[in-house]
């Protein structure tokens, strides 16, 4: 019989915990840090006065409001994204994230007979049927939170989980395969940042696909073994992405710091496959990747300057260890 620890298995829910910053780092690095977070409404920017006035210290009080004929037009208000929209984007990114691990177990189901016996599949504990139906429903509730949040975050949702599919079913064991895992982490931080403000996330998008492309081609490797071309070419990556969080605007301070402990998170397991690209290694080097994107995610949002998307994410972090220190069954990767 089928047990609900079973399908947690399945979709690697520990791993979960590590795609809830993704829209978060989307959403205030678009909205412009700690106001992806505030609930408050934005208040409308008073229009610009005309050449040569003058603004008063403080404004002249009246008795009674004067009526014009004409009303006084103000600029746009500041657009913010509410703290619900934020999580109903958490939630999709989880169900994405878990639908692609229940396509992934379904696609490699014959794969795994030989190499992981004791994953749901060949074990038996789940059919290659309900994986996929699991797969299939797990997509619907993303898109569907998606579309939830609104017209332009259900739109990148649609490329998401077709991005998803696609690796699962089609790019995974070719060379194109890292590129397009890359590709989804990518949308995953865009779809936090859909609407006007979008192009402020492209940084922060291309900091977790590059470390996704770097993981991605170092687990290649989990069965067999890896090349130290590979191992170093992650480390370079790894260092990369830290940097990244130098360019542009933001908070650089908290980037260097943030950045920091992304490389002490990320770069051991790297150096480890560089020095001997065994299977082992490799296996190490991706888990500890796995987790190190919650790092890299706190860094990112500290750098936009949203501390408390930050306090939040380092929570998160908190509770991924504890949970990988009491798993001993299944997997993350």
């Amino acid at each position: 019989m089928t047990r609900v620890a079973d399908y947690l298995d399945l979709v690697r829910a520990p791993a979960s915990l590590t795609v809830l910053g993704d829209a978060l780092v989307g959403a205030v690095s678009a909205a412009g840090g700690s106001r992806a977070m505030d609930a408050t409404p934005a208040q409308p920017r008073p229009a610009a006065l005309p050449r040569g006035s003058r603004r008063t210290a403080t404004p002249v009080r009246t008795a009674t409001p004067v009526r014009t004929a004409t009303p006084v037009r103000t600029v746009a208000p500041v657009r913010t994204a509410a703290p619900v929209r934020t999580v109903a984007l958490a939630g999709a990114s989880v169900c994405l994230y878990s639908a692609g691990m229940a396509l992934n177990d379904y696609a490699d189901a014959d794969l795994d007979a030989g190499e992981r016996p004791e994953r749901p599949i060949p074990s038996g504990r789940i059919s290659r049927e309900r994986a996929l139906a699991t797969g299939v429903v797990l997509t619907a509730a993303g898109v569907g939170a998606a579309f939830a949040a609104g017209r332009a975050s259900g739109l990148v949702s649609l490329a998401l989980a077709a991005s998803l599919w696609s690796y699962d079913l089609v790019f995974k064991a070719t060379p194109a395969g890292p590129a397009v895992m890359a590709l989804c982490r990518g949308l995953d931080v865009l779809l936090g940042a859909a609407g006007p403000s979008w192009r402020g996330a492209l940084l922060p998008a291309a900091a977790v696909a590059v470390h996704t492309v770097a993981v991605t081609a170092v687990s290649r490797g989990e069965v067999s073994g890896t090349t130290v071309t590979i191992g170093r070419a992650a480390v370079v990556a790894s260092t990369a992405v830290a940097a990244s969080g130098l360019l542009g605007r933001g908070d650089r301070a908290a980037a260097l710091l943030g950045g920091a402990r992304y490389l002490a998170a990320v770069l051991p397991g790297q150096l480890a496959v560089a020095r001997d690209p065994g299977a082992r290694q490799a296996r190490d080097a991706t888990r500890a990747g796995i987790r190190a994107v919650v790092p890299l995610q706190s860094a990112l949002t500290a750098r936009a300057g949203a501390p408390v998307a930050t306090a939040f994410l380092l929570a998160v972090e908190t509770v991924g260890r504890l949970l990988s220190r009491r798993r001993t069954r299944g997997d993350i990767t």
